[in-house]
């Protein structure tokens, strides 16, 4: 049967960034799976890295032809079937595009690949992914090199969440168990620990960990030493991970933690309006209203 997801978790629109390349194409079964279950709008979008005063209108015209032939081709794919969809191009700089669109379409999740031959890979490979999943109005999936392809129905089983010492750590939990229980997943709630930290800062992070994820079935505290990276990537590996979630704060480490794990990673922003730090600010976004 279908999870249904609470108010916190409530997926009505999907974005699906790709430039068409094998890589990226890679993402489209877990948006499909997402959107699947919540019942979600599923977005498609291309972006064109033209700028009309550069090329002629011809030339440009022809491009979003293309585009859209490109998008209408993978509409077709047996994965969307029975999904509602909707194609999107724009064109300038793919960062800033994205951005947009999912800011005009209130997306409540932002899915893409992460690695391609043109469009995206230039960004992907240095910056893009940490920007969206710093700079998204919502979370952001991204399936790396790695990830193992699944059915658009397989449900997840086995969630690490890394979080740390910050203000977002509440939010990221939240959203984490909210998202396990949806899903009758099981999550682990991972906390990094600098080599040779001292007895007293281990009992903090215990301590602390305690304080925000208390004693409930399904859900386990872990604190490792090592860097965020290799906690997670660790954990991820060892509990056969379907998803790795970083808390909010924790969106530079996606690029690395996604070339390394095999299931897809989500930067969870303060998609749960009610306990966003007024410190990173309380606005609402369309996707959240």
């Amino acid at each position: 049967m279908a999870a249904t997801f609470n108010a916190g978790l409530n997926l009505r629109r999907i974005l699906f960034a790709t430039d068409f390349s094998a890589s990226a194409l890679a993402a489209l079964p877990q948006a499909a799976r997402l959107a699947r279950i919540s019942g979600a709008r599923l977005y498609l979008a291309h972006v064109l890295e033209v700028h009309a005063w550069k090329i002629s209108t011809e030339a440009t015209l022809q491009l979003r032809i293309d585009a859209t032939r490109r998008l209408d081709h993978i509409l077709a794919l047996p994965e969307l079937r029975g999904i509602s969809t909707q194609t999107v191009v724009g064109h300038g700089g793919v960062t800033a595009e994205i951005l947009r669109i999912a800011q005009e379409y209130a997306a409540d999740l932002v899915v893409t690949g992460t690695r391609s031959r043109h469009g995206l890979i230039h960004f992907f490979a240095h910056s893009v992914a940490e920007q969206l999943a710093e700079s998204a109005p919502c979370p952001v999936l991204t399936v790396g090199p790695r990830a193992r392809q699944v059915a658009i129905d397989a449900p997840f089983r086995s969630i690490v969440l890394a979080t740390c010492f910050n203000h977002g750590a509440a939010a990221g939990i939240s959203y984490a168990r909210s998202f396990a229980q949806a899903h009758g997943a099981k999550l682990w709630v991972a906390h990094s620990l600098p080599p040779h930290s001292p007895l007293s800062e281990t009992d903090s992070a215990t301590t602390w960990l305690k304080k925000l994820v208390p004693d409930q079935p399904g859900v386990e505290r872990v604190a490792e030493v090592g860097s965020v990276e290799q906690v997670t990537v660790m954990l991820a590996e060892r509990e056969c991970a379907d998803l790795v979630m970083l808390a909010p704060g924790l969106g530079s480490r996606l690029p690395q933690i996604a070339r390394h794990v095999a299931c897809p990673v989500m930067a969870v922003r303060y998609a749960i309006p009610m306990i966003r730090p007024k410190s990173f600010g309380a606005e609402l976004t369309g996707s959240q209203k």
